[in-house]
């Protein structure tokens, strides 16, 4: 999926970064919900246990019928060797759908971050602006950050680094 040119792709390419060789897995493809397709401005980040699949959440997804788009907040997990897509029903209450927001792994926790939402474009901040999803638990979390928080964005770009190694958790920061 993505968008070039104001086309939306409906394909799903992986790049086997032993061999260097692309794959085409949209033929061989199952999915339980059409709505993986037509889907720009979301993320996609490696399973923090399972190196076959990559998690997906979020984006902008377009009706088929009417062309008309909307936000997502739904999370996808695809397993790369078998090319099937399910949506996951995680416990807890979701972050708000949003597009144009970043996602990142820490320990095997997802923690998403920033982006706009449904709300006439606006920016996503205030106790929205960070959800995180615990692997283990198959559950939302909404942290109570403290200090002052970055100003609301989208389009961003987030990385994780360990800055403090004596920790059994690890002390992670957004760059």
């Amino acid at each position: 999926a993505g968008m070039g040119d104001n086309l939306v792709f409906e394909d799903v390419h992986v790049l086997d970064l032993t061999t260097l060789t692309w794959r085409d897995m949209t033929p061989s493809m199952k999915v339980d919900s059409d709505i993986l397709w037509r889907r720009v401005a979301h993320c996609a980040v490696p399973h923090p246990s399972d190196p076959t699949t990559i998690l997906i959440h979020g984006g902008y997804t377009f009706d088929d019928h009417t062309d008309v788009g909307r936000y997502e907040g739904k999370l996808f997990a695809l397993n790369t060797k078998t090319c099937v897509a399910k949506e996951l029903h995680p416990k807890g209450v979701p972050p708000q759908p949003r597009g144009y927001h970043d996602m990142v792994v820490v320990g095997l926790r997802l923690v998403v971050i920033g982006g706009k939402d449904s709300t006439d474009e606006r920016l996503v901040g205030g106790n929205d602006l960070v959800g995180v999803y615990d692997t283990e638990r198959n559950s939302w979390e909404h942290p109570q950050c403290i200090g002052t928080a970055m100003t609301p964005r989208t389009k961003l770009a987030a990385a994780t680094i360990e800055f403090n190694s004596r920790s059994s958790e690890g002390v992670y920061r957004f760059l």
